[in-house]
C-alpha cells in the first residue's frame, strides 16, 4: 500500500517550454499518477541548467515521485547527490524533509528525526519549518530509543544538533532522568544563538529548575558591627550578590545563614557551635580575623563542613582543621613570591627592610628575607617600628650610612657591579674639582648623593600608609620599593606618585577592567546597592562563587568537594585567582605581582607566582563569564 507524503508547493517562474513540462508533471503528481509524473520530471532533470533553469526544482520533484512509488533507495541516492551538488539551493530544506519522511516509512526513527531537524534548521518558509519541527518533536519524544539520544544530539553542534539536544532534554525529563537533563542543558546553553532555540531552552530550563531544584545552605560569619563592620558588610554584599546570580542561573537556591560575630572570639565560637549542629549546612564563609578563624575551625573540624576564610593571611592557619581553606595566600607565600620576583626577574641583589614589628610585619619579613638568602641576595639592613610610620628618619639615616659605606667599598674594589653605574657622577656632590673622593662630608651633603647601592627596599605597611613613600624620596634612595598588598591603593599611589618611580608588590587581587565590565556586576551593583563595588565586595563575590562552582561540580556533595578543591587547577574569579596545592594543599598558592607605573598611573600585574614558579602576565587566566564559571573548575581537575 502506498503512503501519503506531505508535499510543500514549489513556486516557480518558468520559461514556456519548461512550464508545460513541469506543469504537466505536477498535474500528474497531484492526481496520483506518479509514473507519468516521474517520466516528465526525469526528462527535465536530464537537461542542463541552460536548458532548464529550474533544474533543482525538477530534481526535487523527481525524488518525490520515487518516494511515492516506494523506490526509497533511489530517492535517497538522488537526495544525497543533490546535497553534494547543490549545497546552496533553497530546496535543501525540502530534500531534508523528504528524507525525514522516507526514514519514517522505513521505521528508522533516529535518522528521520535528524533529517527533520536539518529541514527545520535550513528552511526559510514558516509552513515547512513548523511541520519539520512538529515531526522531529513527535519522533524524539515518542519513537526514538532513549539509547540513541546522545548519538543524535552530539552528531553536530549546529542548529539541528542543538534542536535535537533540547528535545532530548524534554525526553529525559519525561523518563525521570533529571541528572541527564540538567547536564545536557548546562552543556547546550553556551551554544544557543537562534531566538527560537533560546525560547525553547528557557521553557525547558524553568521546568528543570522546578522539578530538580535543590537548596544549598551556607553559613556566613562576619563582623557586621564593631571596628571591622565596614569591611564585613562589603564582603557580605558580594556574597549575597554571588548567591543571587547563582540562584537565578543554576538549579539550586542558595540560602545564607548570616551571623554577626563583631570580630570577637567568644561570639565566633558560639556561632560555630550553632552551625555545627545543623546537618543541612554544607559550608561556612568567614571569619575575617585569624584568631576567630582558628577558633571556628576547631569547633567545626569534626563536622565535615568546609570553612573558607576570605581574608586571613596568617601562616599555617590551615593546620587547625583539615576542612579549613585559606582563600588568601598566606604571608609566608606572599613574602617569598615577591622576593623571588625581585631577585630572579628584576635582577636585584642587595636589599633593606623597614617593617612594622607586629606579627603581620614579622611574618612577611621573615619569608621575604629567607627567600632572598636562598636565592643568593643580600639583606644589608633590617629596621623595625611600632605604630604608624610617620617618622622613620632613624631607619633611613641608617640606610644612608650603610649605603654610602657600601658605595665607597665598591669604588675601592673597582667592582664590576659598580661599573654599570657612573659612580663618579653619583658621587659628584661630595667630590671636589680635583676629582678626589671626599670621605669627610656632612649629612646634608650626603643627602645630595642618590644612593644606588640598596637595590630593593622591602616595606610592608598597613592600610592607608602609602604616604611613607615620601620618606624614601626625601632620603634620596635610588631603589626599587617592594611592598605588600596594602600598597594596592590607587588614589594614594597617584597622590604620591612622584616619590615612587619604581614600585612592585605582592597582591591577591588583580582587577581586569574589561572583563569586569563584561560580567555585569558594575551595573547590577549600582541598581541593587546604589554604589560601586569595592575590593571587598569582589572578594565576597569571588569567594562564594568558588564554593558554589565546586558544589555544582560535585553535585552538592561537600565531602567530595574537599578533595576536589585540593586537586583543582587555577581558578579565576573577577579579581581573585586561586590555586590550592603544594606542601599545604588547602592554602591558596597564587600571588599576583603588581607593578606601578608612576608616569601612566597604571597598576598592572606583571604576572603571578604559585608553587611552580613565576608565570608572566600572558598566563593569567581570563575572568569567567556567567556561562563558563562552572566549566572552569571542571577543566582544571588533575592539572596539578
Amino acid at each position: 500500500m502506498r503512503r501519503l507524503l506531505l508535499i510543500f508547493p514549489i513556486v516557480l517562474s518558468l520559461g514556456f517550454a519548461q512550464q508545460s513540462g513541469f506543469e504537466l508533471g505536477t498535474k500528474y503528481y497531484n492526481q496520483g499518477e506518479y509514473w507519468q509524473a516521474l517520466v516528465q520530471f526525469s526528462a527535465l532533470s536530464n537537461q542542463t541548467v541552460d536548458q532548464n533553469p529550474q533544474l533543482t526544482a525538477s530534481l526535487v520533484m523527481l525524488m518525490k515521485c520515487y518516494a511515492k512509488l516506494e523506490s526509497y533507495q533511489r530517492s535517497i541516492f538522488l537526495a544525497r547527490d543533490f546535497q553534494r551538488n547543490y549545497p546552496e539551493s533553497r530546496y535543501q530544506a525540502d530534500v531534508f524533509f523528504l528524507l525525514g519522511e522516507i526514514y519514517t516509512f522505513r521505521n528508522d526513527y533516529s535518522e528521520a528525526a535528524w533529517n527533520f531537524a536539518l529541514a527545520r534548521a535550513a528552511s526559510d518558509r514558516q509552513k515547512l519549518s513548523d511541520e519539520a519541527e512538529t515531526r522531529a518533536q513527535e519522533l524524539m519524544l515518542n519513537r526514538v530509543p532513549l539509547s540513541d539520544m546522545e548519538v543524535l544530539y552530539s552528531r553536530d553542534l549546529g542548529i539541528a544538533g542543538q534542536f535535537l539536544g533540547l528535545l532530548a532534554i524534554e525526553r529525559f525529563q519525561r523518563a525521570g532522568k533529571q541528572e541527564e537533563s540538567t547536564d545536557l542543558m548546562f552543556n547546550l546553553r553556551p551554544h544557543l544563538k537562534q531566538p527560537w532555540l533560546i525560547q525553547r531552552a528557557m521553557r525547558l530550563d524553568w521546568t528543570l529548575r522546578q522539578e530538580s531544584r535543590q537548596s544549598i545552605l551556607i553559613g556566613v560569619i562576619l563582623p557586621l558591627s564593631g571596628s571591622y563592620a565596614e569591611i564585613g558588610n562589603q564582603i557580605l554584599a558580594g556574597i549575597r550578590y554571588g548567591a543571587m546570580v547563582y540562584s537565578d542561573s543554576m538549579k539550586a537556591d542558595v540560602e545564607l545563614d548570616v551571623r554577626d560575630n563583631a570580630a570577637t572570639l567568644g561570639t565566633s565560637i558560639e556561632i560555630a557551635r550553632d552551625f555545627s549542629e545543623n546537618p543541612l549546612m554544607v559550608a561556612v564563609v568567614g571569619p575575617l580575623i585569624s584568631d576567630n578563624v582558628k577558633a571556628v575551625a576547631a569547633v567545626l573540624n569534626g563536622t565535615g563542613k568546609i570553612l573558607l576564610t576570605p581574608t586571613a593571611t596568617e601562616n599555617d592557619i590551615v593546620d587547625f582543621s583539615r576542612f579549613l581553606y585559606q582563600y588568601q595566600p598566606s604571608r609566608g607565600i606572599r613574602g617569598a613570591a615577591l622576593a623571588a620576583y625581585a631577585v630572579n626577574t628584576l635582577g636585584l641583589k642587595t636589599f633593606a627592610v623597614i617593617a612594622p614589628t607586629d606579627a603581620y610585619g614579622r611574618e612577611l619579613t621573615d619569608s621575604f628575607t629567607k627567600k632572598v638568602d636562598e636565592l643568593g641576595g643580600q639583606i644589608l639592613y633590617e629596621g623595625w617600628y611600632a605604630g604608624d610610620p610617620t617618622d622613620l628618619s632613624h631607619h633611613f639615616k641608617n640606610l644612608r650610612s650603610i649605603g654610602m659605606r657600601r658605595l665607597f667599598e665598591l669604588v675601592a674594589s673597582d667592582s664590576d657591579s659598580v661599573r654599570q653605574i657612573d659612580y663618579r657622577t653619583v658621587l659628584k656632590p661630595i667630590t671636589p674639582d680635583s676629582g678626589r673622593i671626599n670621605r669627610r662630608f656632612s649629612s646634608g651633603d650626603s643627602l645630595k648623593v642618590k644612593l644606588p647601592t640598596i637595590e630593593g627596599l622591602y616595606m610592608p605597611i598597613h592600610h592607608g600608609q602609602v604616604y611613607v613613600a615620601s620618606q624614601v624620596a626625601f632620603y634620596n634612595l635610588n631603589t626599587y620599593v617592594l611592598g605588600d598588598e596594602n600598597w594596592d591603593d590607587p588614589d594614594n599611589l597617584n597622590k604620591n606618585r612622584r616619590y615612587l618611580p619604581r614600585l612592585a608588590f605582592a597582591s591577591s587581587n588583580s582587577i581586569d577592567s574589561l572583563k569586569l565590565e563584561e560580567s555585569g556586576i558594575l551595573v547590577d551593583y549600582s541598581m541593587l546597592y546604589d554604589r560601586s563595588p569595592t575590593q571587598y565586595d569582589y572578594l565576597g563575590y569571588d569567594a562564594v562563587n568558588l564554593l558554589l562552582d565546586g558544589l555544582t561540580q560535585t553535585r552538592f556533595n561537600s565531602a567530595i568537594l574537599t578533595e576536589l578543591l585540593k586537586k583543582m587547577g587555577v581558578w579565576r574569579g573577577i579579581t581573585s585567582q586561586v590555586k590550592f596545592g603544594g606542601d599545604s594543599p588547602r592554602q591558596n598558592q597564587s600571588v599576583f605581582i603588581m607593578e606601578y607605573d608612576n608616569q601612566s598611573r597604571l597598576l598592572d600585574p606583571a604576572g603571578y607566582y604559585d608553587q611552580f614558579g613565576f608565570h608572566p602576565k600572558a598566563m593569567i587566566l581570563p575572568q569567567p563569564s556567567d556561562s563558563t564559571t562552572i566549566q572552569n573548575l571542571n577543566k582544571n581537575i588533575g592539572h596539578e
